[in-house]
């Protein structure tokens, strides 16, 4: 899998950042098909969940809220 991670760390005050991006290649079609569901049962879009996911991952938790029966 290829690493289309980008991120940079700043001085001076300045707010560290991340940029990810995903391609359809990245998962598999049912994993789009199940973040898709997860999404919709939060009535957000994919990009959001993704975004509350990795901010969950980063500061050690785990974010679980109506993830959907697999």
């Amino acid at each position: 899998m290829p690493n289309n991670t980008i991120t940079s760390t700043r001085t001076r005050g300045e707010t560290p950042y991340a940029i990810v991006k995903l391609t359809p290649n990245d998962l598999e079609g049912k994993d789009w098909v199940f973040l898709q569901e997860w999404a919709s049962n939060l009535n957000v879009t994919v990009g959001l969940l993704l975004h509350r996911i990795l901010v969950a991952a980063i500061i050690g938790q785990l974010y679980v809220e109506k993830i959907p029966e697999i």
